[in-house]
Order: C-alpha cells, then sequence, then structure tokens
C-alpha cells in the first residue's frame, strides 16, 4: 500500500507513504533556476517523480489556500501554476487512483497542529516516521508537512475504512 502526500509549493515536497513498514520517503519539490529570478518548477523532474509513483492507492494533496498580507501577485502565480500543474499531473498517470484536496487547517487539526509552528510538523514527522535526518533542518518543514499529509490520509481515510470491515 502507498500512499502519496504532496505539498506543492516550489519549497514544498512529495513523500510516499508505506504504513506497512511506517517508512516514508521524501523528495524536495523539483525546481530549477528561475529565468527572471528565484526557482521555477522544473517539470521534467516532476514527470520523473510522479512516473515512479503508480499504483497508488491514495494521493493527498494541500489544498491552495488564498493569498496573504504581503505576498506578492508573482509569489501566488507562481503557486498556482505549481499546485495546478502537480496536481494535473498525478491525476493524468494515476486516474484510477482516489485523489484528495485537503485544507492546511484540517490536517493540521488531525495531528493538534494548528496555531503551532513549522518547527511543530518537522518534530512530529522526526517521531512518527523515526527519522530526525530527514527533517532536521529548518528549510525541511515542506518534507515534514508532506509526509504528515500522507500519514493524514492513512488515519482518516485507508486505516478508518478497514477499521469499519
Amino acid at each position: 500500500m502507498i500512499i502519496v502526500g504532496i505539498d506543492p509549493g516550489l519549497s514544498g515536497a512529495i513523500a510516499s507513504f508505506n504504513p506497512d513498514y511506517n517508512k516514508v520517503i521524501v523528495r524536495d519539490m523539483p525546481t530549477v533556476k528561475g529565468k527572471t529570478r528565484g526557482r521555477d518548477l522544473d517539470v521534467e523532474g516532476l514527470l520523473d517523480i510522479a512516473m515512479y509513483h503508480h499504483e497508488l492507492d491514495l494521493i493527498v494533496m494541500e489544498k491552495p489556500v488564498l493569498a496573504r498580507p504581503g505576498e506578492g501577485r508573482g509569489s501566488i502565480g507562481k503557486f498556482g501554476y505549481t499546485t495546478g500543474l502537480t496536481e494535473g499531473i498525478y491525476r493524468g498517470f494515476n486516474s484510477e487512483c482516489a485523489f484528495m484536496l485537503v485544507s492546511p487547517q484540517k490536517w493540521k487539526a488531525h495531528f493538534g497542529l494548528i496555531g503551532e509552528g513549522k518547527d511543530a510538523s518537522r518534530g512530529l514527522a522526526a517521531v512518527r516516521f523515526d527519522d530526525y535526518e530527514m527533517f532536521k533542518r529548518k528549510k525541511d518543514d515542506g518534507r515534514a508537512e508532506a509526509a504528515l499529509m500522507a500519514l493524514y490520509g492513512y488515519e482518516t481515510h485507508i486505516k478508518k475504512e478497514s477499521d469499519v470491515e
């Protein structure tokens, strides 16, 4: 059984979780140097990752949130592009797979992370997946959140359904 969690931002990540072994493999969102400035999504890199993820049981992706004060139109546009392209690629390669968009508030509430910072997500992921090294740096919050979304999908949909049977 494989569940994929996706934090779709350019500083996000893609995590594949196998609950049978409590093992998670996380890849940072692939990026390339931007044409004008900053980073852009590496579409070929994303395709490579998505092709590796086949025969999935569930894909859980963070639902885009509205712009926050102080965010520029360019960064919001980039986030929307990255999110839409990631969703399209994963749905295209896994058309038979259940796909779930979940708001940050919903999955974070499940783990008691509402109002907590990114460090809390990293700490929880390190504990739940027994892998401090994968989540130890400040910039590993995208990795932690992708892994926790995959775990959220398992705990709220897969495990819940198997308990009913």
